[in-house]
């Protein structure tokens, strides 16, 4: 239940019945993204809120922000041009695709959505985000860039698609995503990004562990 009150500056987080708001309904900026997930895990409980109790029942992951997006897109961007080819970007395991959608206006590839759909979480999927699995997915469509976010906690599959040596966009939590893959140990980028916001980060102290990571970057390739 949101405890905002109306009236209060905090107004804006709560709807109508009196629950917390979607807060990926839209982008917003990221200072006022972080205080939504301040007052959360101030007044409510950050966990359950990413699990579904929110006013769409959305599963949030990865907390996406104007300047989130925007950041994504010029590195997904500047990979593109480096490599001059019309292959399509990929996002997999992409959940309800929310990811994808933010991000389909600001890169200049058509963006290509898929997820195994194997029911561990209640999530809505969209009829676009196409019912197939990472590695399936990446032998089908020979993408240009492959974005994953918040793969799962015993997931090896990452390693798998770094290995083949398709130029791959990690998002997340070394902590709590892909515990046991050995990806990390091969060549890559820690963008050490100012706007990466997850799921198990602490908002209040600012202790954010959640990053995006490059393997296989055409720039580090060409040196």
């Amino acid at each position: 239940m949101c405890q905002a009150v109306a009236a209060m500056p905090t107004d804006w987080m709560c709807t109508s019945t009196s629950q917390y708001i979607d807060i990926h309904g839209e982008l917003h900026d990221y200072e006022k993204v972080l205080s939504f997930f301040e007052t959360i895990e101030d007044e409510f409980d950050v966990l359950k809120y990413c699990s579904g109790a929110n006013a769409a029942g959305r599963w949030i992951f990865q907390v996406y922000s104007r300047e989130f997006i925007r950041e994504l897109a010029d590195i997904v961007n500047e990979a593109l041009r480096t490599l001059g080819n019309s292959k399509p970007v990929l996002e997999v395991m992409g959940g309800d695709g929310r990811l994808s959608e933010f991000l389909k206006t600001q890169v200049s590839s058509e963006i290509i959505c898929t997820d195994s759909r194997q029911g561990e979480y209640d999530i809505a999927y969209p009829k676009w985000v196409l019912k197939m699995n990472a590695l399936e997915s990446v032998e089908e469509f020979g993408p240009s860039v492959v974005i994953m976010s918040w793969e799962p906690f015993f997931s090896t599959v990452g390693g798998e698609i770094v290995d083949s040596c398709v130029p791959t966009v990690w998002i997340g939590d070394r902590n709590h995503c892909a515990v046991h893959s050995e990806m990390f140990d091969k060549p890559h980028i820690k963008m050490n990004s100012e706007f990466a916001l997850g799921r198990k980060d602490s908002f209040g102290s600012r202790e954010f562990n959640t990053d995006i990571y490059l393997f296989n970057w055409p720039s580090a390739i060409d040196g």
